[in-house]
């Protein structure tokens, strides 16, 4: 994107009206952050007994540090947002939103017959993962 700013650029010559500055605008991507509009958007790992019973997670932005709560049977992919903790524009100075798709962050290996167990228990009376 170019933008033009009108009479920042040098002198004109034998007098003559200051010429025009043109600057050249890239945005990159943040880290695994994008931007829409004023609303940054990333994801959040969660693990399962957090995304199964609720609780809270920190997530790191740009230096700032956040608590997000997640409330109990949270899904994969659902949109946690807190308010206001996006971009702020420069001159109107609305404030945008920082939305984090919940990503479910599972233990690496293999579960134990206990643990298989325990999982099975707590689905046994017709509580379904895929309602």
């Amino acid at each position: 994107m170019m933008v033009r700013i009108v009479g920042g650029g040098t002198p004109g010559g034998n007098g003559g009206a200051d010429g025009d500055a043109l600057c050249r605008i890239k945005v990159l991507k943040a880290g695994s952050y994008k931007l829409q509009g004023l609303d940054l958007i990333g994801e959040v790992k969660v693990d399962f007994a957090t995304a199964a019973i609720g609780g809270k997670v920190h997530v790191d932005v740009f230096g700032k540090s956040y608590t997000v709560e997640v409330p109990p049977m949270t899904r994969a992919g659902k949109i946690l947002r807190l308010l206001g903790k996006g971009l702020r524009h420069a001159v109107n100075h609305d404030t945008g939103d920082l939305r984090l798709r919940v990503v479910i962050d599972l233990p690496k290996g293999r579960l134990s017959e206990a643990q298989k167990q325990v999982l099975k228990s707590m689905f046994a009376d017709g509580m379904s993962l895929h309602d």
